[in-house]
């Protein structure tokens, strides 16, 4: 049986050691050619143009939606029969804006609609089907052909409910686009030729959120201040980013979802 003293004494141990343990190291902002680099706390150095890879393959044109990124559908609407979709027969837009939310999810923010539209043309609330916004892994493509023979291509995003079946669907779909997305589909959202469809950005502005675009730098945020800090998401918490902010080539640096920004 253990003591009341000896109990004492483990517990006193135990605070002095976590007393003990180091911070966590901060980001830092390093000076190089041709681009500056992005050190992390782990001492892994990412040069700023690659920051965003993390989030997926730009080059080839798909992201992941992850936590606090946005996903804004713009559609446009023209007067029922018109012939040519010009700025004569233009009716106006519809915007749906979704947040990723931390289970993955994705969640209505705004819904911007017209005040009368063309029964034949669906709504923007419509294009995007709840049952695949609560799916909790999405990849979002700037542009697939989807249909050789028509030869247009889309924006579309794939939907499922878990990581790996995500990477199925992705995979099978670079060898037959079709296959995944023609037809009936429960993971496969086509978005019209008449949508836009962008990606977005929630961070934190002096204790405020506010949505920014995709790839925006930290320039796009702080323009010519030359006091401020920026803090970044790094497993599960905030950590400081180093950086001179009198180094102008430092506010090339692109921002990521929940980074917070105070002055």
């Amino acid at each position: 049986m253990i003591k009341p003293q000896a109990i004492a004494w483990i517990a006193l141990l135990a605070l002095s050691s976590c007393s003990r343990r180091k911070p966590s190291l901060p980001f830092q902002t390093i000076a190089s050619e041709p681009y500056y680099l992005l050190r992390s706390p782990e001492r892994m150095e990412t040069p700023f143009p690659e920051t965003l890879k993390a989030y997926g393959d730009v080059s080839i044109g798909w992201v992941d939606l992850r936590e606090a990124m946005l996903l804004r559908i713009e559609n446009a609407y023209y007067k029922e029969g018109a012939q040519r979709r010009g700025i004569a027969n233009y009716l106006g837009t519809e915007t749906l804006v979704l947040r990723v939310m931390p289970d993955g999810k994705l969640k209505q923010l705004e819904l911007l609609g017209l005040a009368i539209r063309p029964p034949a043309q669906d709504a923007v609330a419509s294009l995007l089907p709840i049952d695949r916004q609560r799916q909790r892994f999405h990849r979002f493509y700037f542009q697939v052909v989807v249909n050789r023979q028509a030869g247009t291509s889309n924006a579309l995003l794939l939907s499922a409910s878990s990581k790996f079946r995500l990477e199925q669907l992705s995979n099978q779909l670079a060898r037959d686009p079709a296959s995944v997305c023609g037809g009936k589909t429960h993971h496969c959202t086509v978005f019209p030729e008449a949508c836009t469809v962008s990606l977005g950005m929630e961070i934190i502005v002096n204790r405020q959120p506010v949505k920014i675009a995709w790839g925006s730098t930290l320039a796009s945020v702080v323009g010519q201040r030359k006091q401020f800090t920026l803090q970044r998401q790094h497993l599960g918490k905030l950590v400081a980013v180093q950086l001179n902010p009198e180094d102008p080539e430092l506010l090339r640096l692109p921002l990521l979802p929940g980074d917070t920004i105070s002055w």
